[in-house]
């Protein structure tokens, strides 16, 4: 062994001799060490799961953010959808659901459980919600209809229905005015109908019967009668009670329905919702259960929503993370025992990972204080770059050991050549994860803090800590440490036809260069999700069959006239592709209320509305009379005969209609002959509910053309705190995405859209689209800072400019041949995958490292082949297996960063194993400065 010519040298040689004299002492203070900081870390370290936490509260899309959740408070609910198609089934689904997690809410484990909102204050003013102008529609057309609606709510029984009917139907009453025969006869029709099925025995609800529904084309235009099935704004009504003008205020969003749950979040635990939400679950899934069994069919219902896709993304995250480095460890620890032909050895080297890892935990809750979503990967990270230090050491080791030194010797030889190469190595790797800390993303400056600092307490541990174990454990078994490594010189070409071995690489590469144009970057969020988890699926859903999103843009306003010109703004530029609906306060306190409330109070005046405060007086009902029941529906059917129907319905249509309606009335009449009593006795049963029900709907009617002003007093609380602040009175005003706000063109479409009215706008597609462009340039920028910063300190090390070219050249290649292979993979970047580049940046450097000081030792490369070689190629291996085993990740995105890690290393070590031989042959008879 040469002695130490460098003050450097000289310190290392002091150390190597205290490890050598003291290994009971150094190995000691290392679990001491190691204890003590799994105690501080068990005791102290926290887990930061909010995601406003990753972003510096210095950004000014964060600032509005954070100042939006302080005035409003989070929205950010757990929606659980409810996907069917009859929709009293869904509300009462719902409403069971509601129930069963009432307690959860007294027990504290939910804040509040919710599927409508009251709306019965709001009721009697519906109708101050529709546009002016379709008012003045309705208010038009009831000039023509008056007298007929004042007939209509007139009705006291089957017969005299049937007789209105007919008086619509006339010839002459049809060419004057199609659409009171139209009217005429779709009333007509479902007249019929439902007799016959009371006749038959059938059970049908009185609201089966389509008056209500014929009668409100009599009262407006078609936006009119649109727009009266949403007498109150939004997605607050059930329009199968539209027949009776009333809603129930429940959550729905075309054919879904939710139930918006808000769960008491911890942000120190790492799903943030674990506990409410698998309570949430289950009560979805006993409630789900029960219904499928009553209705002897699946009713399907789940829960979806950003904390949900937050809490099983993390879940899922952990979950591989933690099976990843337990399989990894496993897994390198074989391949090392292959390698070494020995156990023991390879055991040391796990052993002092366990430990270097306890001491990062230590070391990151003194310094930083908690684990953020990003920096909770490191430990992985150490798995496989820590191991290579341990692996240089003992492969060193056992050379010399092989050589003839004793174990004190070999200890020394080896940490003053493949220790020195490890500082080298470990500096490199750490200084390009700590160049994330000139990045302004706090959750990847802390990943690159503890990472980086990880690098290095693990490179300080396999070259003290290890070697310490291997003279303990020596000194029993001698014979055993004189075992040299398996040599795999034979792959090694390029040291023996350097030229060939260059020719063949670079005309690889050339030929791969065209890939690079296939390489995009993938911002959509879902596709970083496992595969099939309900919680993604239930979002698609709500993004395929509603007009909804758990997503919106937010304006914080001040006045009312803001809100006034944002909303003005939005709906002038609101179309399919970018902005859906548009939210705000003007939605529930209408505007212009008093021109309206006396433009409908006059409809109220043409249709005769009674005084309200006294019953209407409505005729008694009549009793149904067989024989005069019997006479009318012949008569109707005589009558039929000689209708034009081409002139009510159609020529085409009209013909067959009639002759349908006629075959009904026949079957009707055999019905009621067969019994006439029996006939009887039903038919009144059904006219005395018929018609009370008929009459409610006139009162709701009634009811609605004698509105009362709206303002925030009258607002169900849920409403009212969405669009005005509870503490200071600000306003808010929301506005939906009409396309898939998780594929980036339609996220930037939307930004863009949303921005043209405001630069102050917020609210979550803003906080995700700013995170991930900064992402973007910050794992970039981390990228460009790391391979400068390896680059200076590897010629601070080796004071020439050759060999650190050449100590650059597998991480160069190995870059190139990444990007070159990910479209033959299927792979693309995103916000998972990114940071690989600094980990192959930070890991590929060391075998370059590695081999260059024992270039410079021994000046062959040959040796450096033979020896050093071997030792890259397993800690290269073990990279690659360590990070491969996040292929078998159910999260595509941990999965993706692991495909990118194992791409990176293979590329890093087929440039060891074949170009920097070669080249390293090339300049082997040159002269050089070591």
């Amino acid at each position: 062994m040469r002695p130490p010519n460098d003050l450097f040298e000289h310190v290392l040689h002091r150390i190597a001799r205290l490890i050598v004299r003291c290994p009971w002492l150094t190995v000691g203070l290392y679990l001491a060490l190691a204890t003590l900081a799994s105690v501080v870390a068990a005791l102290w370290l926290d887990f930061e799961t909010d995601q406003n936490a990753l972003v510096s509260n210095d950004l000014d899309y964060n600032r509005r953010y954070l100042r939006y959740l302080e005035e409003f408070g989070d929205q950010e609910f757990i929606y659980v959808v409810i996907d069917e198609a009859e929709r009293s089934t869904a509300i009462r689904v719902a409403s069971t659901l509601v129930e069963r997690l009432e307690p959860l809410r007294l027990e504290g484990v939910i804040e509040s459980v919710a599927c409508r909102v009251d709306v019965d204050s709001m009721a009697r003013s519906g109708l101050v919600f529709l546009p002016r102008e379709l008012l003045a529609q309705a208010d038009h057309s009831l000039t023509d209809h008056a007298e007929t609606l004042r007939r209509f709510f007139a009705l006291d029984g089957i017969d005299s229905a049937l007789r209105f009917s007919l008086d619509h139907l006339e010839a002459d009453a049809a060419q004057t005015n199609p659409l009171l025969a139209q009217f005429g006869f779709r009333a007509l029709q479902s007249t019929v109908s439902s007799l016959r099925d009371v006749l038959e025995g059938d059970s049908l609800l009185p609201g089966k019967v389509d008056w209500h529904g014929a009668l409100s084309g009599l009262v407006g235009s078609d936006d009119f009668r649109s727009a009266l099935a949403e007498t109150l704004p939004g997605r607050t009504l059930d329009p199968e009670l539209i027949g009776q003008f009333t809603s129930q205020g429940y959550f729905f969003a075309g054919d879904l329905l939710f139930v918006l749950v808000m769960p008491s979040k911890d942000y120190t635990t790492l799903e943030v919702i674990r506990e409410p939400l698998g309570k949430v679950r289950q009560a979805v899934r006993d409630v789900r259960d029960r219904f499928s069994q009553e209705l002897g069919r699946k009713v399907h219902m789940g829960v979806t929503g950003r904390p949900v896709l937050q809490a099983d993304e993390m879940q899922t995250t952990n979950e591989d993370m933690t099976r990843a480095v337990v399989i990894a460890i496993f897994g390198i620890l074989v391949l090392f025992m292959v390698f070494f032909r020995a156990v023991r050895r390879p055991i040391l080297i796990a052993v002092a990972l366990v430990l270097s890892i306890a001491l990062t935990f230590g070391f990151a809750t003194i310094t930083v204080g908690h684990l953020n979503l990003l920096s909770l990967v490191f430990a992985i990270m150490l798995v496989s770059l820590g191991t290579e230090f341990g692996v240089h050491i003992i492969a060193r080791y056992q050379e010399e050991l092989a050589g003839g030194r004793d174990i004190e010797g070999a200890v020394t030889s080896s940490l003053l050549t493949a220790g020195k190469g490890n500082i080298t190595g470990a500096t490199t790797t750490a200084a390009a994860f700590y160049t994330t800390l000139f990045v302004n993303f706090t959750g990847l400056s802390e990943l690159g803090f503890i990472a980086g600092s990880g690098v290095l307490v693990c490179m300080v541990t396999m070259n003290t800590f290890l070697p310490a174990l291997l003279v303990l454990t020596d000194r029993w078994s001698l014979p055993r440490g004189k075992l040299a490594p398996l040599r795999v010189a034979p792959l090694f070409v390029g040291a023996r036809a350097p030229i060939a071995t260059l020719v063949i690489s670079v005309t690889l590469l050339v030929a791969g260069f065209p890939l690079v144009r296939n390489v995009f970057f993938n911002s959509n969020l879902l596709d970083l999700q496992a595969e099939g988890l309900p919680s993604v699926e239930f979002e698609k859903l709500i993004i395929d069959k509603s007009e909804e999103s758990t997503w919106y843009a937010a304006y914080l306003t001040r006045s009312l006239e803001e809100v006034r010109r944002i909303v003005t703004e939005l709906e002038q530029q609101e179309n399919a592709d970018v902005i859906g609906r548009v939210e705000s306060v003007f939605d529930y306190v209408p505007e212009d209320q008093a021109e309206k409330i006396a433009l409908i109070s006059s409809i109220g005046a043409k249709l005769g509305a009674p005084d309200f405060g006294q019953s209407p007086s409505w005729p008694p009902i009549a009793t149904v009379d067989a024989t005069r029941l019997r006479v009318t529906l012949e008569e109707l059917l005589e009558r039929l005969d000689g209708f034009l129907s081409g002139t009510i319905l159609g020529d085409g249509e009209g013909t067959e209609e009639l002759e349908s309606l006629t075959d009904s009335l026949d079957l009707l009449i055999e019905s009621f002959d067969k019994d006439p009593r029996q006939a009887e006795a039903k038919l009144n049963a059904w006219q005395n509910a018929w018609i009370s029900w008929l009459r409610g709907s006139a009162r709701d009617l009634f009811t609605l053309l004698d509105p009362l002003p709206v303002n925030l007093g009258v607002l169900d609380p849920f409403i009212r705190d969405r669009v005005v602040s509870p503490r200071t009175g600000s306003y808010l005003v929301y506005a939906y995405p009409a396309a898939d706000i998780w594929e980036e063109n339609s996220m930037e479409r939307f930004i863009t859209a949303t921005r043209a009215v405001s630069a102050e706008v917020t609210g979550v597609p803003e906080q995700v689209f700013e995170s991930t462009r900064i992402m973007k340039r910050g794992f970039l920028l981390a990228a460009i800072y790391s391979m400068i910063a390896v680059f200076v300190l590897i010629l601070f090390d080796v004071r020439n400019l050759l060999f650190t070219t050449l100590a650059m050249i597998p991480v160069l290649i190995g870059l190139l041949m990444t990007v070159e292979l990910m479209p033959l993979f299927g792979m693309s970047f995103n916000l998972a995958n990114f940071f690989a580049i600094p980990i192959i940046i930070g890991g590929g450097i060391n075998g370059g490292v590695h081999m260059i000081h024992r270039f410079r030792e021994d000046r062959s490369a040959a040796i450096v082949a033979r020896s050093t070689g071997t030792a890259v190629v397993l800690s290269q291996l073990s990279n690659v297996l360590g990070f491969g085993m996040m292929l078998l990740a159910h999260h595509r995105g941990v999965a993706s960063l692991g495909g990118m890690v194992v791409l990176g290393f293979s590329g890093c070590l087929f440039v060891s194993l074949a170009v920097l031989p070669a080249v390293l042959k090339l300049v082997e008879g040159r002269r050089y400065r070591v």
